[in-house]
């Protein structure tokens, strides 16, 4: 494979986008720069957001990959690659998809990340087309065997400019964070009353940093600094994606949100809780669960059953967590007195997990043996 076409749809937020961002950039580095890839977009805004050379333009090129908007592509003469990845379902335009069809060999579809027991079964299976060129098959990320996998990132993504949180805030130098506790708050509309209330009662004192705007507008709403004396909150400026997974790793604790960020959060080895994106009929529950048993599995069988209270607790307070009919700032139903008191614990769950990810779950390595199978049949 010598060229890629990516397409995703953003709707209203980073996730998507997120995901496709750091997908190209791990495949275009670990084919070392000899593959060609062009993302085709809908919209630029979320892009310019998360990193930091993108512009609002319709072509550019980031890093050795194009950055190609919808719009631009209809009006232009770009011919379909060989390989297409349809992001999330997304609805590649028909007059591009028209060529495909009797162009290109292999149509993947991406899926959205989860650990419901269905994925196992149907991760790698074809989906019909009307087509005798080109072959359609789902790719679903996960943590079960057999299936997708998560992007565990690259040495070379990884090698950018090592930062501090003094890098952002200047009060927050190492001296002023000794013997205290620092955590990232990324969520969709959340109240936060039963944390700060907990917080007041824990050893430390806490650092919370809060990132994007929903978060923030959250905490404004419900933080008073003469009733919480032992918490400090800091309105957190956004970062570029690279930046952001190193702020995670610089933390005692995480709140993440939205699918990129969740996968980061696993593999800063730090505890975390996450926000799942909220779906009708209780459906975030049922990723959540899910997640929660393939995670706990994994320990039954590789730790003989050794964390297994500590997880527990991790479970109970994760689905409580997520357990609302809407995102809105209505009285929380979790308690975290048991999360910060297993924090050191969780530490080493967290941090045996990460290895295990790293080891044994690579998308791109996954994807790449995926697309060089499918390719070798159509021979």
């Amino acid at each position: 494979m010598k060229e890629l076409d990516i397409f995703v749809e953003i709707i209203d937020n980073y996730g998507d986008i997120g995901v496709i961002y750091r997908l190209a950039k791990e495949i275009f580095n670990k084919k070392n720069g000899k593959i060609k890839i062009r993302v085709f977009i809908n919209q630029t805004e979320e892009l310019v957001k998360i990193s930091e050379k993108a512009q609002n333009i319709d072509v550019q090129n980031i890093n050795g990959i194009e950055y190609i908007t919808w719009k631009y592509l209809k009006n232009s003469s770009i011919t379909p690659s060989n390989v297409i990845i349809e992001a999330f379902g997304c609805k590649i335009p028909e007059e591009f998809l028209q060529q495909a069809l009797v162009t290109s060999s292999l149509l993947i579809n991406l899926e959205y990340f989860s650990c419901e027991e269905w994925t196992a079964s149907f991760h790698g299976q074809e989906s019909l087309i009307d087509s005798k060129q080109l072959k359609k098959f789902f790719f679903i990320p996960s943590l079960l065997k057999g299936t997708g996998g998560v992007i565990c990132g690259s040495k070379e993504s990884e090698n950018i400019k090592q930062l501090s949180l003094n890098d952002y805030i200047p009060h927050l130098t190492e001296e002023f964070l000794l013997n205290k506790n620092v955590g990232t708050i990324f969520s969709y509309e959340k109240n936060f009353s039963a944390l700060l209330e907990e917080l007041e009662k824990q050893k430390k004192e806490t650092i919370l940093l809060i990132m994007d705007k929903l978060s923030q507008e959250s905490f404004n709403l419900i933080f008073d600094k003469n009733k919480y004396k032992k918490t400090s909150i800091y309105m957190f400026p956004f970062v570029s994606q690279e930046e952001y997974d190193q702020i995670l790793k610089l933390t005692d604790f995480n709140f993440v949100r939205g699918e990129d960020s969740f996968v980061r959060a696993l593999l800063s080895g730090v505890p975390f809780l996450w926000h799942c994106y909220f779906q009708e009929d209780e459906l975030h529950l049922e990723k959540i669960k899910s997640f929660l048993e393939s995670f706990k599995e994994y320990f039954s069988m590789e730790h003989s059953g050794r964390y297994l209270e500590d997880l527990n607790i991790l479970s109970e307070i994760f689905i409580l967590y997520n357990d609302r009919k809407e995102n809105s700032l209505e009285l929380p139903k979790e308690n975290y007195q048991n999360f910060f008191n297993s924090l050191t614990k969780l530490r080493v769950i967290s941090k045996i997990y990460k290895e295990h990810l790293l080891l044994n779950c690579n998308l791109v390595n996954n994807l790449f043996f995926f697309i060089e199978d499918k390719l070798s049949k159509t021979k």
